[in-house]
């Protein structure tokens, strides 16, 4: 038997949810996304969530304010490119959004109850085995790393606490997806610790300036109290999933056919959806492969390599 160690992140586990041709093409077949910062390209929702995200780890460090230009996200020479004006944007909105939340953030209880244990912490365990492939010949542990923007002892519920920021374009978004991946930050911090975390915290931060013209409120919270049956219930949940996706993996010839791979189609997939080209080509009889690897930028790491597609070693299968 041949064992196999899988490394994924809570944010696969969300696209495995979302739409598992998504995961498929991303994490299996390994397409990503262009993180060439010497390449300048205007700025999208995710780069201010980051931009704000270098400002909220320096408030929370006790280091005041900072450069928001120095997020890692913003390409070099972004502030003299021809998109210098959509970056100087975004990076106003993100300091006024910043500067709001100060004041919001110090009238809310939390900033007097919550006791800092980390920023941007890496927290990870390893579920297993998941027996796959012909005669269930391959032995698979799949790692889950997440990362929790602030680690906290809550002195209110006397508990750890996993605390999650997220820029959002309205208030309450995606409330089940958000509960969901609150309960996965929760058990890999309580697994990191080796104790309970009651906690955990969605706090969201509106997109938008605040002029007179814009209807509060612009910052909101989520609180999930978390006993031990809930989480346990999570981690059984979890563990299915996690069953589910390593068997999307072609372990042999046999599993080498597309339609394994459906879609889930929302009306987010056009602005969402980094592969939705690829998505299409895979239904209407395209060569979707040779665009594949020769279009997108390819990751050497992916689990199985499929590139040329599929040609396993016929001694293993």
């Amino acid at each position: 038997m041949k064992t196999i160690e899988l490394y994924l992140r809570v944010s696969d586990y969300r696209a495995w949810l979302d739409c598992r041709r998504k995961f498929y093409l991303t994490k299996v077949y390994g397409i990503q996304e262009d993180t060439d910062l010497t390449r300048v390209r205007p700025p999208g929702n995710a780069d201010i969530g980051s931009i704000v995200d270098h400002g909220l780890n320096a408030l929370f460090n006790d280091q005041g304010r900072v450069d928001l230009w120095g997020a890692h996200n913003v390409p070099v020479g972004a502030v003299n490119s021809q998109w210098a004006k959509e970056w100087g944007n975004a990076v106003e909105l993100s300091s006024i959004m910043l500067d709001g939340f100060e004041e919001w953030w110090a009238e809310q209880e939390e900033s007097a109850t919550l006791e800092t244990r980390g920023i941007q912490v890496e927290v990870e365990h390893r579920f297993g085995p998941f027996y796959v492939g012909p005669g269930r010949s391959y032995e698979v542990y799949v790692t889950l790393i997440g990362h929790i923007d602030y680690e906290a002892y809550d002195h209110k519920f006397n508990t750890l606490a996993a605390n999650d920021f997220k820029t959002v374009a309205t208030l309450g978004q995606h409330l089940k997806q958000v509960d969901v991946q609150m309960n996965i930050y929760a058990l890999l911090l309580a697994y990191s610790r080796n104790e309970h975390v009651g906690i955990a915290r969605h706090i969201q931060l509106r997109r938008v300036k605040r002029t007179a013209r814009a209807t509060p409120p612009f910052y909101g919270k989520r609180t999930i109290v978390i006993n031990h049956a809930q989480l346990a219930r999570a981690e059984i949940l979890l563990i299915h999933a996690l069953r589910d996706m390593v068997q999307l993996y072609p372990w042999n010839a046999e599993h080498a056919d597309d339609a394994r791979y459906y879609p889930s189609p929302t009306g987010e997939c056009n602005w969402k959806c980094n592969v939705k080209s690829l998505c299409d080509m895979m239904d209407d009889g395209s060569d979707w492969d040779s665009i594949a690897v020769n279009a997108y930028n390819l990751s050497e790491e992916a689990p199985v390599l499929l590139r040329p597609r599929f040609q396993l070693d016929k001694e293993e299968v």
